[in-house]
């Protein structure tokens, strides 16, 4: 069997499992590689003096390049992405509104929600629940807030 035939062949099989390894744990983008090397593949087969040729220096802007584009396409199509997950770190909190939830006494503390989440917060002054608050700073695991 000739060298060319068995590099089409692992181009195929590598390919299919990297879409296959999409499939069953989305989200690597990996199925755009496998689709360019089945693409590969199948052309290689087909065209064998093209690919292991004189051309084989524009198969990756002949070939590669569209089966990108298309994969990229085909897979914001089949799995299209979701709302991202907010994620709150201290350094992220400061200058975020929310609600008072239970009343706030000063520098005694309660409880605040800001952007669904709960956290423990002071004062300056009295807050009561449901007042819209600002948070201005935050003391490790404490916000501190004003009113809005």
């Amino acid at each position: 069997m000739e060298p060319e035939l068995w590099i089409s062949i692992a181009a195929i099989v590598a390919g299919l499992v990297m879409i296959l390894l999409e499939v069953v744990n989305p989200g690597f983008f990996i199925a755009v590689i496998g689709t360019v090397l089945l693409g590969f593949g199948f052309a290689s087969l087909a065209l064998p003096e093209f690919f292991f040729g004189w051309g084989a220096a524009w198969t990756i802007p002949i070939f590669g390049i569209p089966a990108t584009l298309l994969t990229l396409w085909a897979y914001k199509k089949w799995a299209p992405p979701g709302d991202m997950p907010i994620t709150l770190a201290s350094d992220s909190l400061p200058g975020r509104t929310g609600t008072v939830e239970n009343d706030i006494a000063g520098q005694e503390a309660g409880r605040v929600r800001i952007a669904g989440q709960s956290f423990r917060a002071v004062a300056d002054g009295a807050m009561a629940k449901g007042t819209a608050i600002r948070v201005v700073s935050v003391d490790g695991l404490t916000v501190k807030v004003e009113k809005q």
